[in-house]
């Protein structure tokens, strides 16, 4: 694989996990965050303050108070509103060569979701590939540390039901080592699937809790 030299990271979603791992697998970057649901304007000015080229895009994020908004606010918090700041972020890159990784949910073997986190991730995965076809689409599942648990959102009980279906085999799960292996993987290989599937939707325009939308995708698709 070949070596690439990041420098400059920026990190879009205020996600701790991937933030924590960013800075083991490059102590030496400068790691910038741009929050989730900042406003073009608060993004254009942390963008402003990056003087040197973009070397690394993740994107990472999740707006999770979005379950119980209507169908519209969802999508325009988990993607339209996203790709936009996405464009503003390829804008100020300074850097034609810099690299771009998603983060996405594991596909499903079947053809639609009753899921608002799964439909959303699938969106913007599509969405992303015909915007900057260059982006590689890093499929993840469950982040599992041995030490702390999963490292998913959520109160104690979808925590406790998550860990429960863990150990039945039933949610696949990634250590934070592989995780980083996957990450480094991808940074490397200029052949990384970069196609976006999109999936269809099933009443995911009824608002719902995060507990009943991941138990409807484990049962239903």
């Amino acid at each position: 694989m070949a070596h690439i030299d990041i420098k400059l990271i920026v990190i879009f979603g205020r996600s701790e996990k991937f933030i924590t791992l960013l800075k083991i697998l490059y102590p030496e970057a400068k790691i910038h965050i741009i929050p989730w649901r900042a406003s073009l304007n608060m993004a254009l000015i942390l963008l402003q303050q990056i003087k040197e080229p973009i070397d690394l895009l993740l994107i990472c994020g999740y707006d999770f108070s979005s379950y119980s908004s209507i169908f519209i606010d969802y999508l325009q918090k988990n993607v339209y509103h996203p790709l936009k700041i996405i464009e503003l972020i390829d804008k100020y890159c300074m850097n034609p060569n810099y690299e771009i990784i998603y983060i996405d949910t594991l596909n499903s073997s079947k053809k639609y979701t009753f899921s608002r986190y799964f439909y959303a991730k699938k969106y913007l995965a599509s969405q992303l590939s015909t915007l900057l076809p260059f982006s590689k689409i890093v499929q993840i599942p469950t982040i599992y540390d041995g030490q702390y648990g999963t490292k998913i959102q959520g109160g104690l009980i979808t925590k406790l039901v998550s860990n429960f279906l863990i150990s039945l085999g039933i949610v696949k799960i990634i250590t934070t080592s592989n995780l980083s292996k996957k990450i480094q993987a991808a940074i490397a290989n200029s052949d990384q699937n970069n196609k976006g599937r999109m999936i269809k939707p099933r009443l995911i325009s009824i608002p719902r809790n995060q507990f009943f939308d991941r138990i409807l995708r484990i049962l239903c698709g």
